[in-house]
């Protein structure tokens, strides 16, 4: 248990906003999306939505002075794998 803390701990709070956010955004469009689509399509759709915002961000940050970090990416696609997930798993 001390390992995983230690581990947890050793993550940056960027890393969490990233991926919260991506689980926000695969979430919010998957749910809109799902009144039109199939489920599955929408899903997708919402998981490829914030693969694409991380992507996105990382492009900003290299273009406007920020400090572009693929991690970061990674985090935001995580977290939209997770939003999609839990919505998987309450249907």
């Amino acid at each position: 248990m001390r390992k995983l803390i230690q581990c947890l701990a050793a993550i940056c709070t960027d890393k969490y906003l990233h991926y919260l956010c991506g689980l926000g955004i695969a979430q919010l469009v998957a749910q809109i999306l799902a009144h039109h689509l199939a489920w599955w399509l929408a899903f997708f759709l919402g998981f490829i939505t914030s693969v694409v915002a991380g992507l996105l961000k990382e492009w900003y940050d290299r273009h406007h002075g920020g400090t572009p970090e693929m991690s970061d990416a990674l985090a935001t696609t995580y977290g939209g794998l997770l939003g999609v997930i839990l919505l998987l798993a309450s249907l």
